[in-house]
């Protein structure tokens, strides 16, 4: 046994001394590995949380409650390699509220500032209290003399919904097109527990295999139709939470960038419209009117009418063209069709 008293030998003196210089060494390489561990700190579902009892979502209250100071808002993005929900509530924040514009529908702008690197980041937003939709565009601009820290994985859509109930959520939505028969048809998941689904089209265009409108339905009878507007190749993800979430995703797919002095860039708009039905088809039917009275293009106030409206697949056209000169090119002999397709819209089920 040894004695309490006894001093250490020289053996053990040693590896005292190595284990002390060891742990001297690893402190920075510790401090290191913390530092990246922390640096993306990404929440655990959305960043922003939307909570939906029984009742019926104002949409103004909703756009109240989500934009405004030292609140996470309903979007996010990774800048210099930290994520938004970080630091976006000390960020400096403006806002301009309550222009009218035609048919009811209001205009808000919001900012968030950075005043050490000069970053502004501003959020267009329209809503439509009729509809009980919202829509929103972001844009980034450098306000500062030198190159912008690094800007990725802009989501300007980031929100956890809660629809109040353990129960299934289903996602409905529709195919893209891939010069198939399947066309546009209808599709629907219903979403396990931990499950998830990311749709985007292929090849840089918009409905090349995805289609960007979806609603989701939940057995509470709360219902969100969302609809992401961009030419090029966007993205958006559902994920089922365990309990009563949903988290929904959507952007622009691989961006990584920065912006020089003065630079400007505008990112996918998203459009999300709130329903409180037993039928999913009301919330389809009452976007098909809002896509109609409040985003068709007018002319004089009335909706326009175009001289030709048609779909036509490989050589059909060329066939038209032989019939006549292009000047007979007109609704008469070509069928005309709708921009959303029927089948998703709910035009052939009960409604209007």
């Amino acid at each position: 046994m040894r004695s309490r008293g006894r001093e250490n030998s020289p053996r053990e003196k040693i590896n005292s001394n190595e284990m002390k210089k060891q742990s001297t060494l690893n402190v920075p390489l510790l401090m290191t590995m913390m530092a990246m561990m922390t640096m993306i700190v990404l929440p655990s579902y959305g960043q922003a949380v939307s909570v939906f009892g029984k009742k019926e979502v104002i949409v103004g209250d909703w756009v109240d409650r989500h934009f405004r100071k030292g609140q996470l808002p309903p979007f996010s993005f990774v800048y210099n390699d930290v994520h938004s929900s970080q630091f976006i509530k000390r960020w400096k924040f403006t806002s301009q509220k309550g222009v009218t514009l035609h048919e009811g529908a209001m205009h808000n702008i919001y900012r968030w500032s950075d005043e050490k690197t000069g970053l502004n980041v501003e959020c267009d937003l329209k809503y439509y209290p009729d509809y009980n939709a919202v829509e929103w565009v972001l844009h980034f601009t450098n306000a500062s003399g030198t190159n912008s820290p690094s800007i990725r994985e802009v989501k300007v859509m980031d929100v956890n919904w809660r629809y109040g109930a353990s129960d299934e959520v289903t996602l409905h939505y529709a195919n893209g097109s891939s010069a198939s028969r399947n066309d546009f048809n209808p599709r629907e998941k219903t979403f396990a527990p931990g499950e998830s689904l990311e749709i985007a089209p292929l090849n840089g265009r918009s409905s090349d295999h995805a289609f960007p409108f979806f609603n989701v339905a939940s057995k509470t009878g709360q219902g969100a139709v969302l609809a992401v507007g961009w030419t090029g190749t966007w993205y958006a993800r559902f994920n089922k939470n365990s309990g009563d979430g949903l988290t929904i995703h959507s952007g622009m797919k691989w961006l990584d960038t920065y912006l020089r002095p003065g630079e400007s860039i505008r990112q996918p708009s998203v459009c999300l419209l709130f329903w409180n039905h037993p039928d999913r088809m009301a919330g389809h039917n009452t976007f098909r009117r809002f896509m109609i009275h409040q985003q068709a293009p007018k002319v004089n106030g009335k909706p326009t009418v175009y001289p030709i409206s048609s779909s036509f697949n490989y050589g059909e056209i060329g066939r038209w063209i032989k019939r006549g000169s292009p000047g007979d090119l007109n609704r008469s002999r070509m069928p005309c069709t709708k921009s959303v397709p029927s089948s998703w819209s709910g035009l052939n089920r009960r409604g209007s």
